[in-house]
């Protein structure tokens, strides 16, 4: 932390994080919120600073809690405050992908497509073009298609898993590309799409049985058995 953060602030920040990690959500949270909307008394202790990219972390690690706890209408608020968007200038981009990817996550949660969509882009560029991070492109276009069935948007989910599996096989990944290909099934079976479902079912099937993967043959059979 920056030498203009106060000890017992970063102490702070320090048992909150902690609390978290044991999972005691609403004693962390409580933590935060000591920390983040100080009493008059705190306030007026010039000697307790913080610097902008102190808070910001700390703006976000409240809103992680409040994840934790479902509370997803209050984490969003987090995530959109003017003064958390200001702080975001002093974040690194780990931290950037991190706020993104998050941000994204608790708009999923709320079926608020579009702004899912525009946080995980984000989320997948930084990844992709700031990081050079596989795992993290992997893990954001996961929970991308993920939500999209959550909310049965079958349009958006036939077109996304398509840009899925190119960018799997750009990268190589067969699992992501096995996923990619299956909520495309899945997107063309809700968009009432049968025999097209079918048929790349049984195209996937194909390539799976070549594959030491018996859970994905059944789980794939049982689909097209359903059809």
């Amino acid at each position: 932390m920056s030498e203009v953060i106060s000890p017992e602030l970063i102490e702070q920040f320090n048992n909150a994080a902690q609390l978290a990690r044991e999972g005691k959500y609403e004693e962390s949270l409580a933590e935060w919120n000591r920390l983040l909307f100080p009493s008059k008394e705190d306030k007026q202790d010039k000697s307790k600073m913080m610097s902008g990219h102190f808070l910001g972390i700390a703006m976000m690690r409240r809103a992680w809690v409040l994840i934790d706890l479902k509370k997803y209408e209050e984490a969003k608020r987090v995530f959109e405050e003017d003064i958390m968007k200001a702080c975001l200038g002093q974040f690194s981009m780990h931290e950037l992908y991190e706020y993104f990817f998050s941000h994204g996550n608790t708009l999923g949660e709320l079926s608020d497509l579009d702004g899912m969509d525009d946080a995980f882009s984000r989320a997948i560029n930084i990844a992709t073009k700031e990081l050079g991070d596989l795992s993290r492109c992997k893990l954001t276009w996961m929970n991308l298609m993920i939500y999209a069935e959550k909310v049965q948007a079958w349009e958006y989910l036939e077109r996304e898993s398509k840009n899925v599996l190119t960018f799997a096989e750009n990268s190589n990944s067969e699992i992501l590309a096995f996923e990619a290909k299956w909520y495309h099934i899945l997107a063309l079976i809700g968009l009432n799409l049968v025999e097209k479902a079918r048929e790349e079912a049984e195209l996937m099937l194909k390539d799976l049985r070549k594959m030491d993967v018996d859970k994905a043959v059944t789980r794939l059979q049982d689909l097209i058995d359903s059809l």
